[in-house]
This record gives structure tokens, sequence and C-alpha cells, in this order.
């Protein structure tokens, strides 16, 4: 139990330090930010500086919280029994399944990245929800498939006519 917390603060400690050199280097070095911007939420840079403060915020709870957990499991001298979990109960799950689905996701992110131009914002993330969700272990299907249509849809119309920013949908333009 030991050993996982201790590898948790490497995990929390590597995502702050590639978010720090995301915001410091990566961000500013290959995103060009033309002057006539007036809106910084128009800003091409903008959406990535967020995602890097999310991964640093995260990073550091991570950190944060492992450090902690590591320091009082080193105190009570013993390592905690885990117990069984009740039903509806948060499940801890061995490290290295964390790390798998954690590189499953990103695999996921990449190929919806790559997704967007041939079948549209809208399919894409209706794909990446009920993967991801399937993944990570949920299986209340009247749940998960209505989440996984209904955000995606919601988000588009937010997007393209409260928000009224242009939304790619591949193969799907002509029927919208």
């Amino acid at each position: 139990m030991i050993e996982s917390k201790t590898k948790e603060i490497y995990v929390g400690a590597a995502m702050l330090a590639i978010a720090v050199l995301g915001w410091l280097v990566a961000i500013p070095a290959g995103i060009d930010v033309p002057a006539s911007v007036q809106f910084r939420a128009l800003s091409p840079d903008f959406w990535p500086f967020i995602i890097m403060g999310m991964l640093g915020a995260s990073g550091a709870i991570v950190f944060v919280l492992a450090y902690l957990e590591r320091r009082t499991l080193l105190a009570a001298d013993a390592p905690a029994e885990p117990e069984d979990p009740e039903d509806g109960a948060l499940v801890e799950h061995p490290f290295q399944t964390r790390v798998r689905r954690s590189l499953f996701g990103m695999v996921c992110l990449f190929v919806f990245y790559f997704a967007i131009e041939q079948l549209g914002v809208v399919v894409s993330s209706i794909f990446v929800v009920l993967v991801l969700t399937f993944a990570l272990g949920q299986r209340n299907w009247k749940k998960t498939v209505p989440l996984a249509v209904l955000l995606p849809i919601l988000l588009y119309f937010f997007f393209v006519y409260v928000a009224q920013v242009p939304m790619p949908l591949g193969v799907f333009e002509n029927y919208l």
C-alpha cells in the first residue's frame, strides 16, 4: 500500500512537471497568437492554457493526497487492509490498472481528435463517451447511453446557436 502511494506521488509530480513545461514552453513556442485577438476566450492558446492548468491542478491534488495518505500509513506502521466495498462504494484499483486506464483514455482522446474531421464532433463524442464509460467500469446502459447521446447534442447546440462557435460535423455536414 505504501509502495502504491509512493508511485502516486511520482505520477502527481510528473503531471505537474508536464503542465509547467506545457504552460511555460510548449504553448508559447507552438501556438501563434495574432495581435488582433480582442477577447481572451477567442485566442488560440486559451484552451491549451486551461487544459495545462487543469493538468497541473490534478497533478498537485494527486501528489498532495498520495503524500498525506503515505505519511498516515507510515505513522500507523502497518498497512491498512482494504475492506470489502459496499454497494455503490468506491473501489481502489491497483496502480497498474489505473495507469492502463489512463493510457487508454489518452489513446481514446487521440482517436477522438482525428475522428472529428471524418465523423464530426457529435458522433465522435458519442462514441468516446460510450467507450470510456464502459472501459471505466460503468455497465448501467440505461444511464450511459442517454448521457452519451444527449450531452454531445446539447453541447453542440449550445456552441453553435448560443456561443456561435462553428463545430465540424464531418460526413453529416449536409444534414444539419
